[in-house]
């Protein structure tokens, strides 16, 4: 056991961040997805829907983001793999313009740079320069 396990998922969560954006995504901060829980990597949206939708979260059940944001945790955005929430309107844009501004907005904060871009969306370097390149124009 670690000396994390005791303390609530809320609290490391919130412990570790996230930026609220114009479209009420919650992106997380950190660049890793997963947070280390009980000796296993577990993916940060999962964690955020035990800590704040449904604790009894079953080890089979998956967690889906309706925004499609892989960075949100907003718990209104997050839903079980199961659950019938359609896609609201607000977040069917098509994946790129979500690539490209999710890559703007995470270079604008200075955390970090092109090649740390890259690994997170994985993507081309070349990509993510082009991206940053074109920031008037959508690709």
């Amino acid at each position: 056991m670690g000396y994390l396990d005791n303390i609530p998922l809320d609290v490391l969560l919130r412990a570790r961040g996230w930026r609220v954006c114009n479209d009420g995504c919650w992106n997380w901060k950190p660049k890793s997805l997963q947070m280390m829980i009980g000796g296993t990597r577990q993916n940060v949206a999962r964690l955020a829907y035990k800590a704040w939708v449904w604790p009894e979260l079953g080890d089979n059940e998956q967690v889906r983001r309706v925004c499609q944001n892989r960075r949100c945790i907003n718990p209104e955005h997050l839903a079980r793999s199961g659950e019938a929430r359609p896609i609201p309107e607000q977040f069917q844009k098509t994946k790129e313009a979500r690539l490209n501004r999710g890559i703007r907005e995470d270079y604008a904060t200075g955390w970090y740079g092109v090649s740390d871009l890259a690994g997170m969306y994985r993507v081309p370097v070349a990509k993510v320069e082009k991206i940053l390149r074109n920031k008037g124009e959508e690709l």
